[in-house]
């Protein structure tokens, strides 16, 4: 499902990550755990081929990335659902568009849009926000949309990259408990996160990074 064989990913002077190797099958859940700078994000972007890595291989569904053309990385996109702990959504755009951005992305037809957006928000618990703002919603609102957002696509594999970071842990409990709704569906889930009580809330296996390197392993 997903490999990294010998990864190493340097910036300039500044290594972020060093002989970096795992592979996570399909369906598992896996917490992505160390301190901030441990490489986490670094593993995240490089699936998403936000660049190359500096040596090494990346598989993700069979397929090499690291010398994927640039025409070919949406399609790498589109089998994944990404959160970030920002959000990333656009704020000039309601609910309904920034998730039906990702419909768009991916080829579906626009008439088809509508029933895609309603039932995802229903699944989240937001049926009434579609035609809202981001900037008229909570943190743990916004936290929401953007898993609505990754859902959309019924992607293969889902991160998200300490999705936690920034809500009250009852807000961070109803958001986890989204992911893991995910992964009980069948979709690989691998969490960054450094947060204890979130890696306390559900047994999944455990990689855990330190200054790039990975350091240990639960598999």
């Amino acid at each position: 499902m997903l490999k990294f064989s010998d990864v190493n990913m340097s910036f300039g002077s500044v290594t972020a990550l060093k002989d970096v190797s795992f592979d996570i099958d399909k369906g598992e859940l896996v917490y992505l755990t160390g301190p901030s700078g441990a490489g986490k994000t670094t593993i995240l972007r490089l699936l998403l081929r936000e660049f190359k890595p500096t040596s090494g291989k990346i598989i993700v569904n069979g397929q090499e990335i690291q010398d994927l053309r640039r025409k070919d990385i949406p399609g790498l996109r589109r089998s994944i659902g990404a959160i970030f702990q920002d959000y990333k959504l656009l704020f000039d755009r309601t609910v309904a568009e920034n998730i039906a951005i990702a419909l768009a992305v991916k080829g579906v037809p626009e008439n088809e849009w509508f029933d895609h957006v309603h039932d995802v928000l229903k699944m989240v618990g937001l049926p009434k926000q579609s035609e809202l703002f981001p900037s008229q919603l909570s943190g743990g609102e916004l936290q929401r949309v953007a898993i609505a957002r990754a859902l959309v696509v019924n992607p293969k594999i889902i991160f998200a990259d300490e999705p936690t970071g920034n809500l009250d842990w009852e807000t961070a409990s109803s958001i986890m408990d989204l992911i893991y709704g995910a992964n009980d569906h069948g979709r690989t889930v691998i969490v960054a996160t450094h947060h204890p009580d979130v890696l306390k809330r559900r047994k999944g296996r455990k990689i855990e990074l330190k200054k790039g390197k990975v350091v240990a392993d639960t598999k």
